[in-house]
């Protein structure tokens, strides 16, 4: 496993970001350090629409994994800081007439799905009065002056929470700006499921990290490292308390808070990690 973890991550290196079928690039969500300034939306169907309390529990969601990234931003000697940002749809919801929940229960995906959900991003830019989704990326980091911006969807149906990233051969004006849609319900009559880590599990994605359970998508060495080595970052168990997740080595070094060398540095001490039984 350790052979195969360290081709994988040298041979994808940080400006490919998660391994795909697509060779994905850099968009809205360029670095994670610095000041960010988040974009978020509440988007219901005419037969769902959002609860006030929902809607506050999202905000207080939202914060809480804007909090955490902080703090685990400071543990690797990272400043960063998010702005109190702009939200769409928090007085009156924005009405779409279908919303896709993306792939559920682990069912393998053609990633058409992944890539309608963009569509959001021209819903978010008409809601900010401007023509493209690149044309809002752009008016935000000339307003201010922010290292990056990413789209947050809130979607008040049941569905499975997806990062919406952007790839080289994708037409910048509508796919430049990154997000991801987390649902208000993980499948049809859940208990509201607005949790924090969640929420930083996708921001982490936009920024390069790698998903860490097992999954028909993820390769096997990360599924399997996750689980051996890094159970508790946020990569591997989105559902705990953010009090019981960090960044892990692997996903600090994917999403460029330490150089490569360091997390080639880190793989040596996996085989004692082992026999201890100590996750990282």
């Amino acid at each position: 496993m350790f052979d195969k973890l360290k081709a994988l991550t040298q041979r994808y290196h940080l400006t490919n970001k998660p391994p795909s079928d697509l060779t994905q690039s850099r968009g809205s969500a360029t670095v994670l350090r610095g000041r960010i300034h988040p974009l978020s939306m509440f988007v219901s169907t005419p037969e769902e629409a959002w609860s006030a309390a929902h809607k506050q529990n999202a905000l207080a969601a939202q914060a809480a994994a804007e909090h955490w990234l902080q703090s685990e931003a400071r543990r690797y000697g990272i400043r960063l800081e998010f702005d109190a940002g702009e939200w769409f749809g928090r007085v009156r919801d924005v009405t779409v007439n279908e919303i896709l929940r993306g792939r559920i229960d682990g069912a393998p995906s053609d990633g058409s799905n992944v890539r309608k959900l963009h569509d959001y991003a021209r819903v978010l830019s008409t809601q900010a009065g401007l023509r493209t989704p690149r044309e809002l990326y752009l008016a935000v980091r000339e307003k201010y002056r922010c290292s990056s911006s990413h789209m947050i969807v809130y979607a008040n149906t049941w569905g499975r929470a997806h990062a919406l990233p952007f790839y080289a051969d994708d037409n910048t004006d509508d796919y430049l700006l990154e997000g991801c849609v987390v649902y208000g319900l993980d499948r049809p009559g859940a208990p509201d499921p607005w949790l924090p880590a969640t929420i930083a599990h996708e921001v982490l994605h936009l920024y390069g990290a790698w998903d860490l359970y097992r999954d028909p998508a993820v390769p096997e060495e990360l599924s399997a490292a996750g689980e051996l080595l890094f159970p508790n970052d946020v990569m591997t168990d989105n559902l705990n308390p953010l009090g019981k997740c960090v960044v892990g080595p692997l996903t600090a070094w994917r999403i460029g808070w330490t150089p490569e060398e360091a997390w080639l540095r880190v793989l040596p001490k996996l085989v004692e990690v082992l026999v201890s039984g100590r996750p990282l």
